[in-house]
């Protein structure tokens, strides 16, 4: 299905509509699908019982991109924030959080699920993981294979661990290792990821944070004994 940006002013209405009156959404997005040009029966439904991800799951990148384009500009970062490089950071740790709640929960207090750009930010995301498995707004939901950041970022870095993404149906979020910095994806419900990171763009100094010295990522040999310890106990 073509979800083009210029279309936007067709989606918008629908998802008005959803919370006004959910009773019908059925009718308006056989309207929106016959003007999209659908091709499956499974592209015309929106599934009631999950408001945020059904609206995100239908419209895709096209509903990521206004949701981009309308975030608000100086927000003021929580005062317990970290900033590095120009931008504010904050973990949220030990939650059983989906991406997609982690996303919103983000969003709700005006920042984003970060976004990663430089082997510095990730040693710094990284340490600030203290050894979880966090979420990061990368996503591939929409496209198998083509990995974008829910902030509307180019996504040029990667530190892709070991056989990985691995492709699976489904494992269509990005999950970055507190403990060797490593990226891997990952099911929305996944149970082993315990929190995420969100970040406030333009809000810190641009020379804030440790020196590029001080952000070594850790050895793999070191790196590698410490995941083995914290499979083992």
């Amino acid at each position: 299905m073509d979800l083009a940006f210029p279309k936007a002013q067709f989606i918008m209405p629908i998802a008005s509509e959803v919370k006004r009156n959910p009773k019908t959404v059925e009718s308006k997005t056989s309207l929106f699908c016959e003007k999209m040009h659908c091709a499956t029966l499974d592209q015309q439904v929106i599934v009631i019982s999950n408001m945020n991800r059904k609206l995100s799951v239908l419209f895709g990148s096209a509903l990521l991109a206004i949701a981009a384009s309308v975030q608000a500009v100086n927000v003021e970062p929580p005062k317990d924030s970290v900033p590095f490089r120009g931008n504010n950071y904050k973990a949220f740790l030990d939650t059983n959080s989906t991406w997609w709640e982690a996303k919103f929960a983000c969003e709700d207090i005006g920042g984003a699920l970060v976004a990663i750009s430089t082997i510095q930010e990730n040693e710094f995301i990284r340490r600030q993981a203290k050894g979880h498995l966090i979420w990061l707004g990368g996503t591939d939901e929409f496209e198998e294979g083509k990995w974008t950041w829910d902030n509307a970022e180019k996504f040029v870095y990667k530190n892709w661990d070991a056989k990985q993404p691995s492709a699976t149906n489904g494992y269509n979020f990005l999950v970055l290792n507190g403990v060797n910095g490593k990226w891997k994806d990952a099911t929305d419900f996944s149970g082993k990821v315990k929190g995420y990171i969100c970040e406030w763009k333009g809000t810190a100094a641009k020379d804030a944070g440790p020196k590029d010295a001080d952000l070594k990522p850790p050895a793999a040999g070191k790196a590698g004994a410490s995941i083995k310890t914290k499979a083992g106990k």
